[in-house]
């Protein structure tokens, strides 16, 4: 920071990438640093520290193919978002020369292995989500006016859409989608009623994550209790009666009624024994911790 109070980067020796002349930086996607200067947004190459893409609307990452924008505001600032303003808001997937490829109510970028190249584009829309290549070509879209979905990776999704079954009754009926052929799977080994994607974040500060190719499928059993399986992209079950959540290749799980801390190869770490005092619950801490 500098007297003025804008501030700048440095690198690990010391020296100046960018000159202290913003307001702050918020993110860092790709090789280019997010951050809100005086008279707008920026992005700006962390090679030469030179602006390469200016916009009076927030951008949200910034990838090898493009970046997203959101009108909806600043996050880091406390504006407040009329019920109209978000209304009317179009958010953009746009090219680094301005074309804009793909927009609509909410524009996510899908980056597989976290390496700063898009692999796939949602657009939510009402009732559905369309898919785009990073060039702007339409992929698919997936009507989910009776449910929602999650996207596990660029190849796959978990779709969930309620519907009617023969009683009348309603029921959830939940698929795994592959995303270039538009084939469905439902052959699983249990009556999954609900699930959720799995992604792993970069870093803390931005939304630069990857996907897991990995997903928690719940259901319910004869006698009415809830269960939840760790499932990757094919539908093959990996971990039964997982106990923690996003806990990287380490879970807690129910074995054999007792807690236990498992790989995903099934190596047993550590299992609570019968004979010790009831152990209240387990907890995976983040994989950058110790313990």
């Amino acid at each position: 920071m500098d007297d003025a109070g804008l501030v700048g980067l440095v690198n690990s020796s010391g020296r100046w990438v960018v000159e202290p002349e913003y307001r702050y930086f918020y993110a860092a996607f790709g090789g280019y640093a997010l951050g809100r200067s005086e008279t707008g947004y920026v992005a700006v190459s962390l090679l030469d520290g030179s602006v390469a893409f200016e916009s009076q609307v927030y951008i949200s990452s910034a990838f090898e193919q493009g970046l997203t924008l959101d009108p909806t505001g600043d996050y880091l600032s406390t504006v407040m978002i009329t019920a109209e303003a978000l209304e009317e808001s179009v958010s953009q997937f746009i090219s680094w020369d301005g074309t804009v490829l793909a927009e609509g109510r909410q524009v996510y970028a899908m980056d597989d292995e976290g390496d700063g190249a898009a692999d796939v584009i949602l657009v939510h829309l009402d009732g559905e989500t369309d898919l785009y290549r990073p060039d702007g070509t339409l992929l698919r879209q997936i009507d989910l006016s009776a449910g929602s979905m999650s996207l596990i990776s660029s190849e796959t999704a978990v779709v969930m859409n309620n519907v009617q079954a023969d009683d009348g009754s309603w029921v959830m009926d939940l698929f795994l989608l592959d995303v270039e052929s538009g084939a469905e799977f439902r052959d699983f080994d249990r009556p999954y009623s609900y699930a959720s994607g799995l992604w792993y974040a970069v870093d803390n500060y931005s939304q630069n994550s990857f996907s897991a190719r990995r997903f928690e499928a719940s259901y319910r059993d004869a006698d009415g209790n809830y269960h939840w399986d760790l499932l990757d992209e094919r539908g093959t079950v990996l971990l039964e009666d997982i106990q923690s959540y996003r806990g990287g290749d380490v879970y807690a799980v129910l074995d054999d009624g007792q807690y236990a801390l498992q790989r995903l190869d099934g190596t047993i770490l550590y299992r609570h024994a019968a004979d010790e005092p009831a152990a209240g619950e387990i907890c995976v801490l983040p994989p950058n911790t110790q313990e």
